[in-house]
């Protein structure tokens, strides 16, 4: 639940949005708890979304890749030792699978707040009917949600002593979430604008190519 304070929006765990990350939330359903105007009881349901088994063996994979990028943008050493490395034990059987021994191997939290991700994009290209957004801010205005969603008590647990010695405008966590949440949107993002190019080429050469057979008559 979001309310308005200021120039911001306080959520149920008490950081903080703006009111641009507060918008987009809401026009792309990124929580999941939109209301229509109806005097249908069900109306007020939320967007469920489930990750299948085979999707949740590929974010975990794709969680190493955003635990590299995550790893050069903080200077936390306490932070990026709890992401995860080459010698963290394998958290899926996939991750073991892939391992030749010098795979970044994420840690369940890393994977839980790129699965919490991704199902804030389901619920976005429901709500845009499989089209690419075009909002700016979009990656921040992700990462907000998932910091409401995402259950923080059981999140990076081992840094919970590590806290205490952060600031309450400083909080190390709050940073870390959002951090790994906006890494995994730019990963997203870039796969769904390169799939919907390749969609728009591919029409172009199917219209070159029958223009090239009309031709020359074959």
């Amino acid at each position: 639940m979001l309310e308005v304070i200021g120039d911001t929006v306080a959520t149920k765990d008490h950081h903080q949005v703006t009111i641009s990350d507060a918008a987009i939330i809401r026009k792309y359903d990124l929580q999941g708890d939109s209301k229509e105007e109806d005097d249908d009881d069900y109306s007020d349901a939320p967007t469920i979304c489930t990750i299948s088994e085979f999707k949740k063996a590929t974010i975990s994979y794709i969680a190493g890749y955003v635990l590299g990028m995550v790893q050069k943008k903080i200077i936390c050493s306490t932070c990026s030792a709890a992401l995860g490395s080459r010698q963290h034990k394998a958290e899926s059987s996939f991750l073991s699978l892939k391992d030749r021994g010098n795979l970044l191997k994420p840690t369940t939290s890393v994977i839980n707040v790129c699965l919490e991700t991704e199902k804030c994009f389901q619920r976005m290209l429901s709500s845009t009917n499989g089209k690419l957004p075009r909002s700016k801010g979009l990656q921040s205005a992700i990462a907000s949600s998932v910091l409401s969603g995402i259950d923080m008590a059981s999140t990076f647990q081992d840094l919970d002593e590590h806290m205490l010695d952060t600031t309450v405008d400083d909080n190390h966590l709050f940073k870390l979430i959002k951090t790994i949440s906006e890494s995994h949107s730019k990963v997203r993002l870039y796969q769904l604008g390169k799939t919907a190019m390749e969609g728009v080429t591919k029409n172009k050469v199917r219209k070159k190519l029958n223009k090239l057979v009309l031709f020359n008559h074959q």
